[in-house]
């Protein structure tokens, strides 16, 4: 991160402003960044902002009425598993809240609090299913995703 830190948040951002030149880190999102080291290897996608690892989350005009958008503003993006549909899904997602002026809720479940039989786990653990992507993803015309499994990694943890 070759750019400049400072103290302040700053304004809210009307675009994502993470790509322009010059752009500067705040405390928070370096703090962030340093931590997320400890418990794995940050990692961002060149389909999505150019693989910048952190990205601002923000509602902007020109998403207010894309669903399954997290820039979306009119929509609940609902419970989703982040990048599900990305062969390389990440196993763990970090998110900082800077500034909540208007106290809206994150809601967040651990998989660890849901209780399913040997059997669904099974068929979920199965590379069975075609995930949609996200559409802040640019992803090439007549691009079809590979088939995922629900659940994966270590079977007594999920």
């Amino acid at each position: 991160m070759g750019d400049v830190f400072c103290g302040s948040a700053g304004n809210t951002p009307t675009e994502y402003d993470e790509l322009e030149p010059g752009y500067v880190y705040n405390d928070a999102q370096i703090v962030h960044a340093l931590i997320s080291t400890l418990i794995g290897i940050p990692v961002g996608y060149s389909s999505q902002r150019s693989g910048r690892r952190l990205n601002n989350i923000i509602p902007t005009k020109n998403l207010e009425n894309v669903p399954s958008s997290s820039s979306g503003s009119k929509y609940d993006f609902g419970f989703h598993t982040e990048d599900a549909f990305h062969e390389f899904k990440g196993d763990h997602l970090g998110l900082v809240c800077i500034r909540n002026d208007e106290r809206a809720s994150t809601n967040f479940v651990s998989i660890n609090e849901i209780k399913i039989s040997p059997l669904l786990k099974a068929a979920l653990f199965k590379p069975d299913y075609v995930i949609g992507h996200n559409p802040i993803h640019q992803l090439p015309e007549g691009h079809k995703p590979p088939r995922n499994s629900i659940l994966y990694g270590c079977w007594d943890r999920a």
